[in-house]
């Protein structure tokens, strides 16, 4: 999480079928040196681990130890990265959730009811109004560099910017979700970054402000070019 909201980072594991599991094992691990250098942490209990994880019809079943439910803060929090973990996945729509083997039905001291299945829309609050989902902070990518993710934007337009590692701005330009103005649209759209100077660079996406023109809502993703 970034600011009190979800965020997204990258796991390179061994092949393995388990990849719910795989993809569990790393969210409960928790951030690296790097992505907490950059603002980034984890709501997920320390000590927390993976009981198991299994799918039907849709719906991912996580069985996680009692220690996620323990302590008062950030329950929304750790829940919904929870959700988008599995819900990155496309046979995952949904979530239950387990702890030591019995399902949740009130999640933590605030009382949280859980009587139905978890998705990401379930988790508005907890997601920035700019949420990319690729590409992750240190990804490597180009010469196309393919920006994807949802937004609840003004007008579902936001501005985009892509500086090199020698300081040069190789794109900026206005882009659009499928809706906006309290409604979660997506965007996916690519940049040509052929020429850019290879290294440590920086994707940017921002909201102007509809009252002063400053930037709001900043998304800031370290790229290697």
């Amino acid at each position: 999480m970034r600011d009190e909201h979800v965020a997204l980072v990258h796991r390179t594991v061994p092949a393995a079928p388990a990849t719910t599991r795989a993809a569990f094992e790393q969210l409960l691990a928790g951030t690296q040196a790097r992505e907490q250098a950059i603002g980034l942490s984890s709501a997920v209990p320390t000590g927390t681990f993976l009981n198991g994880a299994s799918i039907e019809n849709g719906v991912a079943t996580i069985d996680l130890s009692l220690s996620f439910g323990g302590g008062d803060l950030s329950m929304r929090l750790r829940l919904a990265q929870v959700v988008y973990t599995a819900t990155q996945f496309e046979t995952v729509e949904a979530v239950v959730l387990e702890l030591d083997g019995a399902p949740v039905e009130v999640f933590g001291s605030e009382g949280l009811v859980l009587d139905q299945p978890l998705t990401r829309a379930d988790f508005e609050d907890e997601t920035p109004a700019i949420f990319v989902d690729a590409p992750a902070p240190f990804d490597p990518v180009g010469p196309i560099l393919r920006v994807s993710g949802t937004s609840n934007v003004f007008e579902a337009t936001f501005m985009v910017r892509v500086v090199d590692a020698g300081g040069t701005t190789r794109y900026e330009h206005f882009q659009m979700a499928t809706s906006g103005t309290g409604t979660r649209g997506t965007f996916d759209f690519t940049v040509d970054v052929t020429g850019s100077t290879p290294g440590p660079s920086l994707l940017r996406l921002w909201e102007p402000s509809s009252m002063d023109g400053s930037d709001t809502n900043v998304i800031e993703i370290p790229i290697q070019l």
